[in-house]
Formats: structure tokens, sequence, C-alpha cells
């Protein structure tokens, strides 16, 4: 009987709390619902994501490419070793000149953190232009960085 009184003061105070603050819940709300769409999105368009570890194995052993689609200034402050830089206005106009060749091997998509919704929609339009092996990088460089891992500066 306590539990259930506990949880029923519980959801009193869940409630009192939404209710006074009702913008930063909506956002909280909000927020939510897009990582879940986002994820659902990336579930139906077939793009994996995939973290540093399984990306260093996919680029050492399948030689695939990876694409970080930041500005060409955040490229330059630093990247990903090995990376190449394409923008993604160049994506969007199809101008797949800088990754062809990874065409049949596949690439890793490199955006800002976690949910860049840049990078997976340049990863729809890869893999609509027969990029078929076309990956997320969990996290982006944000998650990277945090990791510790090696970036290079520069073109």
């Amino acid at each position: 009987m306590n539990e259930s009184v506990e949880a029923l003061s519980f959801g009193a105070e869940l409630v009192t709390f939404a209710t006074n603050h009702f913008i930063m819940t909506m956002i909280w709300v909000l927020g939510f619902g897009y990582l879940i769409w986002l994820q659902i999105n990336i579930m139906i368009d077939g793009i994996k994501s995939v973290d540093h570890n399984k990306m260093a194995y996919l680029m050492n052993s399948k030689g695939m490419g990876i694409v970080d689609i930041r500005s060409g200034e955040e490229y330059r402050k630093g990247h990903i070793p090995g990376s190449v830089s394409v923008e993604v206005s160049e994506i969007e106009k199809q101008n797949f000149s800088l990754i062809e060749k990874y065409r049949n091997s596949g690439v890793v998509i490199v955006g800002k953190t976690y949910g860049d919704s840049e990078a997976y929609n340049c990863a729809k339009v890869l893999k609509k232009n027969g990029f078929k092996n076309t990956f997320l990088l969990d996290g982006g460089i944000l998650d990277w960085n945090g990791s510790g891992l090696p970036t290079a500066t520069g073109k």
C-alpha cells in the first residue's frame, strides 16, 4: 500500500512540474519525439550507424571512405585522418567526384554530433544514388573528439 501512495505522489509531482514548466516540458517531449522519429526513419531507409571502432574496421578491411560533411572551415580545424571533405551542398547537387571511388566499397558519413539531420540526409542521397554501403558515424566528430581519437588539421 505504501508503494502505491508513493507512486501516486510521484505522479502528482510530475504533473505539477509539467504544468509549472510547460515550455521546458514541451521542449523535452518534442526533442525526444524527434529523436525517436529520426531513428525510425534511419531504420526504414536502411542506413546504419557505426561507432568509431567499427568505422576503422570498415575503412581498413573493406576500403570504405570517410566523408566529412561539415563546412570546409570546420574540417580544416580538425578532422578524422584519411577523411574526405565534401560539403552538404555538393552532395545535394549530386556532385560525387571526390568520393566516386567509394561507390562500390561504401562510405561512412561524419557529421557534427548525434542525430545530425544533415548527415542523415546526405546518407539518404548517397544511398539513393548507388552508394549501397552507406553508414553514419555515431556521435559524429563530437564523439570522435570526446573519445580522444586522433584528428588532423588543414586540408
